[in-house]
């Protein structure tokens, strides 16, 4: 899902992604990946991912951060909606696998 994001924003724009070790591998030649920050290796928390990348990716500040969304009940999507927020982007938007994009702030996270 990612890699498929990544070719449909080039050229008009490029994104960094977060995500674990192993991913980079497949999306470091996507041309629309701008910079690929790794948290390590398996589930990520606000608890366990370090605190000099959350700061690196506030200082950013992102006006929208995408989150992958395949089942928004499961433990690793609030992980990875708890670390989007404290990112403090303008926007979250969820996407889901079948490509359709919403903003958060709309939806009912865990009804």
């Amino acid at each position: 899902m990612i890699l498929l994001l990544l070719n449909n924003l080039y050229p008009r724009n490029k994104a960094d992604v977060l995500g674990q070790d192993i991913a980079l591998d497949d999306l470091k030649n996507a041309p629309g990946l701008k910079d690929f920050y790794s948290y390590g290796n398996g589930f990520f928390s606000t608890e366990t991912i370090p605190s000099n990348l959350i700061k690196a990716l506030k200082k950013k500040q992102y006006d929208l951060v995408l989150v992958p969304v395949s089942n928004n009940h499961l433990e690793g999507f609030q992980n990875a909606l708890e670390i989007a927020q404290i990112i403090e982007p303008k926007n979250i938007s969820l996407v889901y696998p079948e490509g359709q994009i919403e903003p958060y702030e709309n939806l009912p996270i865990n009804a």
